[in-house]
Order: C-alpha cells, then sequence, then structure tokens
C-alpha cells in the first residue's frame, strides 16, 4: 500500500461516505452537528503544523460533511412543493413552471406520454396565485409540442411515484428522491396546458439539447428500431426506445453495462479527437485543454449520467496529469472521481449504476490482477496471442467476481456466461464505438461522409445482437438466485478485501 501522502482521496472518500452512512441510518440532530463540526474545525486549524493530526482532524471534518450534505438535501423553503402537495394530494392543481429537462416520449398503459421535469414557480391557490418552489416529474397523456426552457401552465394530478415491485430492491420512488423529484404532476387529456413564453432556459443546455434531438433523428432515419435504439443507448444515454427483450438479452449474459456509456466509450471518443486534431499545429497542451473540453461537453449531451460523469473525470483528471507532468495512482483516482460524485449528490450512494461502475473500476484494479497473476503462476505462457487471451480472461474474470454479490442481490440472477460474453462482446464495441462515433460527428458535421459508414455499421451491429443471442440461449448460461440478504452481499465483499488485505500482508513479509 502506498503512504498516506500518495492516496490522500482515498481516506477522505472514506471518510465522507462515513458521514453520509452515519446520516442515513443513524441521523442526529443538526444542532450537535454544528457543535462537532465547528471543534473539528479549530483543532484542524490548530494543528496544521503537524501533518498526521491535522490529516486525522481533516479525515473526520469530511465524515460530518458528508453528514452535512445529506442533511442540507431535507432543507427545504416554506413554499417547496413537498410542504404544498400535502393539501392538494390526488386534487387538481393548477401551475405554472419551467421545463429544465429534456422532454421524452414514452409508452404507458394509457397510451404515449411526453415526460420531462418541470421547475415550478407558482400555483394557484383558491386566494390566488402563490409562489411555489421545487421540481415534479411532469407526465402529460395528450399531443403538445413541449421542449426544454418553455414556461408552461397546467391543471394536473400531483401523487406521489409508485412503487411497481415490491419485491425489487430497486425503487422508482426512491430514484426521483434522490434527484429531488418528490411528485408526480399528471396531466391527462383535455386538461389545460399552455404556453407562456419560449426559452427561458439556458442557452448552452438548450443547444446541447437541440444537437441531442438532431442526433437522435439522425440515427433513426437511417436506421432500423431496434439498431436505432442501440445506438442511442451507447452513444448518447438514452435507453427510453429500448426494446425489453433487448434489455433482458443484455441483462442475462452480463453484458448489460454496454448499454451505459464507460470508460471504454470515452476512452476510444478521447482518442478519436486527438486522431482528428493531429493535422492541426496545436501544441501538446492545446490538444488536452481541446480533449478536455470535449469531454465536458459529451457529459451535458449524454445527459450526466453517473457511469459517463465518473469516466469523464477520471479521463480529465488523467489529462490534466499529463498537463502538469504528475503520476496518477489508480486507486486514488477512482476515489476521488467517486468523491466529486457523492459531492454533488451523496444520495448516489444508494444508486445501483453508481455501486455498480466503481465496483467495476476497483476490481480491474485489484481482482483482475490478481486472477491474471495466478493464472501465468500455474501456465506461464509466451505467445502474443495466448497472453492477449489470458489477459481478457483475467480481465473478465475480476470484473465478474467483483460484481456478482451485487447483481444477485439488485437483480437476483447469476450469469456465469458473462466470463466468456465479456471477451467477445468488448472487441466488438471498440469497433461499434468507433464506427457510431464516426457517424454521429459526419452526420453533424458532414452528412454526406455518412453513407460508407451506415452499412458497415448495421453489419457489425447485425453479428453484435446475433452473438448475444446464440450466448443467451445456452443452457445454463443464467440462473435466477433468490433470498440474498444485506449480510450476504457485506461477507461476500468482506472475503473478498480480506482476501486482498493477506496477499499485501504477505508480500510485505515476503519483501
Amino acid at each position: 500500500m502506498l503512504p498516506i501522502r500518495h492516496r490522500p482521496f482515498v481516506y477522505l472518500f472514506g471518510s465522507y461516505v462515513t458521514g453520509i452512512l452515519f446520516a442515513l441510518y443513524r441521523p442526529v440532530s443538526l444542532f450537535v452537528l454544528s457543535i462537532f463540526f465547528t471543534v473539528l474545525w479549530i483543532i484542524t486549524f490548530m494543528s496544521r503544523t503537524r501533518r498526521r493530526l491535522c490529516f486525522v482532524s481533516v479525515c473526520l471534518l469530511f465524515t460530518f460533511l458528508g453528514a452535512f450534505a445529506l442533511y442540507a438535501r431535507h432543507v427545504v423553503d416554506e413554499d417547496h412543493v413537498t410542504r404544498i402537495a400535502k393539501y392538494y394530494r390526488y386534487q387538481m392543481i393548477c401551475v405554472r413552471g419551467v421545463i429544465e429537462s429534456e422532454v421524452t416520449l414514452k409508452k404507458s398503459a394509457r397510451g404515449a406520454k411526453q415526460q420531462c421535469v418541470l421547475k415550478l414557480k407558482s400555483y394557484q391557490a383558491p386566494w390566488g396565485w402563490r409562489i411555489c418552489s421545487g421540481k415534479v416529474q411532469l407526465n402529460v397523456f395528450q399531443p403538445a409540442a413541449l421542449r426544454y426552457g418553455q414556461v408552461v401552465e397546467t391543471v394536473g394530478r400531483l401523487h406521489v411515484p409508485f412503487s411497481f415491485d415490491a419485491r425489487s430492491r430497486s425503487s422508482y420512488r426512491e430514484y426521483l428522491r434522490h434527484r429531488d423529484i418528490h411528485y408526480l404532476l399528471s396531466v391527462k387529456r383535455g386538461n389545460d396546458l399552455v404556453v407562456l413564453k419560449q426559452d427561458q432556459g439556458h442557452s448552452l443546455k438548450a443547444s446541447i439539447l437541440s444537437l441531442r434531438d438532431f442526433l437522435k433523428e439522425l440515427s433513426d432515419d437511417h436506421f432500423s428500431e431496434t439498431e436505432s435504439s442501440l445506438i442511442k443507448a451507447m452513444f448518447l444515454g438514452d435507453r427510453t426506445d429500448l426494446p425489453k427483450h433487448i434489455k433482458q438479452l443484455f441483462a442475462v449474459t452480463g453484458t448489460a453495462h454496454v448499454l451505459a456509456i464507460s470508460g471504454l466509450h470515452i476512452g476510444i471518443i478521447s482518442g478519436l479527437i486527438w486522431l482528428i486534431s493531429q493535422p492541426l499545429s496545436f501544441q501538446r497542451s492545446q490538444h488536452i485543454v481541446m480533449r478536455i473540453i470535449f469531454l465536458l461537453f459529451y457529459v451535458s449531451l449524454c445527459g450526466g449520467r453517473v457511469s459517463v460523469s465518473r469516466a469523464s473525470i477520471m479521463a480529465i483528471t488523467v489529462l490534466l496529469s499529463y498537463l502538469f507532468d504528475r503520476d496518477v495512482d489508480g486507486l486514488n483516482l477512482v476515489c476521488f472521481s467517486a468523491l466529486l460524485i457523492l459531492i454533488w449528490n451523496p444520495y448516489l450512494i444508494l444508486d445501483i449504476g453508481f455501486q455498480l461502475s466503481f465496483t467495476c473500476l476497483l476490481s480491474i484494479l485489484f481482482l483482475s490482477q490478481y486472477v491474471r497473476q495466478l493464472i501465468t503462476h500455474f501456465c506461464p505462457v509466451k505467445h502474443t496471442f495466448v497472453k492477449w487471451l489470458l489477459y481478457s480472461f483475467s480481465l473478465s474474470m475480476g470484473i465478474w467476481i467483483g460484481v456478482l454479490g451485487l447483481i444477485a442481490y439488485y437483480f437476483h440472477m447469476v450469469s456465469p456466461i458473462a466470463i466468456v460474453a465479456n471477451m467477445i462482446v468488448v472487441p466488438m464495441m471498440t469497433v461499434i464505438v468507433v464506427l457510431g462515433a464516426f457517424f454521429l460527428i459526419c452526420g453533424w458535421w458532414c452528412p454526406s461522409f455518412v453513407w460508407p459508414i451506415i452499412p458497415l455499421l448495421k453489419f457489425v451491429l447485425m453479428i453484435f445482437l446475433t452473438g448475444i443471442k446464440m450466448l443467451a440461449s445456452i443452457p445454463g448460461s443464467y440462473h435466477h438466485v433468490r433470498g440474498i440478504k444485506t449480510w450476504h452481499v457485506f461477507l461476500y465483499y468482506g472475503v473478498i478485501c480480506g482476501g486482498i488485505l493477506l496477499r499485501e500482508v504477505l508480500k510485505k513479509q515476503r519483501q
């Protein structure tokens, strides 16, 4: 293990997460936390010349900052929708607000609906219009030309989000609550919905969402429904149109991660930007700055999902280390990106995507390395292709072992076929990402250049889906499991962490 000074964010992240979990499961009053925070701040200031004591104080400070960050999200104004809704729950209410998200079209039991986030401005009480704050998810079950930045006035019914499956450990209600959305506002056919103003949102966000819609239409125009849904999921983070049977195929084969924009996508796209910019007479620092700006733009284009945010933060940190000639430690980098995401929204510690994303990264850093060393110890090889196969197998095996506990706990499924499937899928994904990136970039800048790319991308996607279907049809490729408890998961990861620590101790003793 590296000294503290080489991995400070590991300890700061651990402290911050401890504070969040403490606030979740052992809540105390804000007054008590304020006293502890003040005392720790004084201790940190007074011990700044004594490094170890100062660092311990800083870690404790981050623990209380984590608790404060979580409590702060519960503090709402008197005019917040959560305070007003109790008087209008399941009743009709007239509100005004600004659409502050992309408007998506979804299918439901009542027919097609438009869905977006509405930032409330005011509501109509019996004694007149009153100021209102907070956000609701707006579900419109009638034709309406809605888009980001519009100020709308509508009449609808407020209700809490439904929990569709009581057995599931993932809750749509909790998913929305962690994003500060506590109520749905349903506008049925015949209800009033009037657009009062246009273009009241941020102009840059409006431009990005406009480009996002253009790229979606470009994909819909040139590919079939299934192919287009895959492209939109893999490159724009939009899985709205992805058919359920396709999602199920990726889930049972343990390859659902390819539908989320991850480090593979970010790495390849960043490399493509570097290649495209090579003919330009830029200095090395200018190339790096240009790639960082593009990554920030791409995060916004994909809606800021956890997987793409995590991958982009890590990529930007690595690029900055190249810019300033600094070394980067993998574990420190992972904890730094996780810390930034949790500072932005501490509730994401409970998000399944967050947990799986960072568990995959830690598995690559530790478990895959140990699996590879174990294989090469018993089966030493010199052939380059065989070495590559063993490397791919160890990488896939390490990730599978790492996420096995979470997959079994949340999705009640174990997919042994995932070890082989990922060895096949990941190389194919590289080809798909390259072709898809060229298709979207050319479709945006030079539409006449997309025609040679389309048949190639169609062919690769056909092989890709065929391979996934064949893997899913193999007997015993996946098994449904029930009865996985929380303590089972903690025991599983406790054994893994204990094994890693024991190996590190034995390694030090040999040295």
